[in-house]
């Protein structure tokens, strides 16, 4: 009887193990050959995470960081996005865009940027220049899990909360 047991349980293991590799492979094929599954995979591809109309961008945000890292930097940075500018504002810079959501994307034309006194005075962090360039390319904006909006765009990308 053990011998039959033992046998039983050494065939469920294999048929088990083997069944679920074949399912599991499958899906990451196509995820991987399928350009919409792997948008999805990013939580930025998905309509329900996506945010598509200015109304829900509407706010006044922390830059909480920038191209996949926390911004660790010795100065806050803001976001305020509204009445179709977005304005970014760090040490003695501001920058603006004008912005619009055409067909689920997001275009931003450069407004203005720091003045010259500001942008050489030497006191001015390098990542406030870098955080403004990945902003000035975002192409969409997605909720994250942790409710924070991920603006990004040609592989650069801000992470914002509300403030």
């Amino acid at each position: 009887m053990n011998l039959h047991r033992n046998l039983l349980v050494v065939l469920m293991a294999i048929t088990g193990a083997c069944a679920p590799q074949v399912a599991t492979q499958a899906s990451d094929q196509t995820s991987v050959s399928d350009p919409a599954s792997a948008k999805a995979a990013d939580g930025l591809g998905r309509d329900g995470d996506r945010i598509l109309s200015e109304a829900e961008l509407v706010g006044a945000y922390r830059i909480a960081g920038f191209d996949g890292e926390d911004l660790d930097a010795p100065f806050g940075a803001a976001l305020t996005i509204g009445s179709g500018m977005v304005t970014f504002e760090a040490q003695c810079a501001t920058y603006s865009w004008q912005f619009s959501i055409v067909d689920r994307a997001i275009t931003l034309v450069p407004d203005s940027k720091p003045s010259a006194q500001c942008l050489n005075s030497g006191e001015l962090h390098p990542k406030v220049a870098q955080i403004a360039r990945a902003i000035g390319e975002t192409r969409l904006a997605a909720r994250t899990p942790s409710n924070a909006i991920r603006l990004s765009g040609s592989g650069r990308s801000v992470t914002v909360f509300t403030q």
